[in-house]
Formats: C-alpha cells, sequence, structure tokens
C-alpha cells in the first residue's frame, strides 16, 4: 500500500513538472492591449512642487 502511495505521488509529480515546462514554452514578447499600451506612453500629468514658505 506504502509502495503504491509513493508510485503515485511520483507520477503526479511527474505530471504537474511536465505540465509547468509545457506551460512555460512559449516566451516569446506579447504587445499588451492597445488600451494599455495608450496607458503607458501617455505623457506624464503636471507635477506640483511647494517649497518651504508654501507658495
Amino acid at each position: 500500500m506504502q509502495t503504491r502511495r509513493i508510485v503515485t505521488l511520483t507520477l503526479a509529480f511527474f505530471l504537474l513538472i511536465i505540465r509547468v515546462s509545457v506551460a512555460q514554452t512559449d516566451g516569446s514578447y506579447k504587445m499588451p492591449p492597445k488600451e494599455i499600451a495608450d496607458m503607458l506612453l501617455a505623457k506624464p500629468t503636471p507635477n506640483v512642487s511647494i517649497d518651504e514658505k508654501a507658495q
């Protein structure tokens, strides 16, 4: 019974490793959706700074 459990767990472990490695095979760069890219490339908003005199 113990041997069968070890074999089952070992098989499950190796299947999990194979599954994870297959999921990582497509490592090419993918562009984000246009809305996200536009948001990241937008001009920054104006900054506000206050000096020590609060002016």
